[in-house]
């Protein structure tokens, strides 16, 4: 995981042009255990859809917790499945 202030976050229509819809992020601090297909930003760099219920309310938390200047500590699931190079978070932790 990592822990620290999010730096940047964007909305995108969605990988390949399936409309899906998702959000990246980037969180500053010392990365640890990032899979292999994590390659942006060292590892710091994370992916997730805004099609399920899970991935709308991280989007939330990031956007409150970014507005706020609020440190926050994602784990990954392992896996870069939203995009390529941009793991997904399993969860997110505010105000560490």
């Amino acid at each position: 995981g990592v822990i620290g202030n999010i730096t940047g976050v964007i909305a995108h229509s969605g990988d390949g042009g399936n409309g899906s819809g998702l959000f990246m992020f980037s969180v500053e601090g010392q990365r640890s255990g990032a899979p292999s297909c994590n390659t942006a930003n060292e590892g710091k760099d994370w992916a997730m859809s805004l099609e399920s219920e899970a991935g709308r309310a991280m989007y939330a938390l990031v956007l409150s917790a970014h507005a706020q200047g609020k440190r926050i500590y994602v784990t990954g699931t392992g896996h870069c499945d939203s995009w390529g190079d941009r793991e997904q978070p399993e969860w997110i932790s505010v105000g560490q």
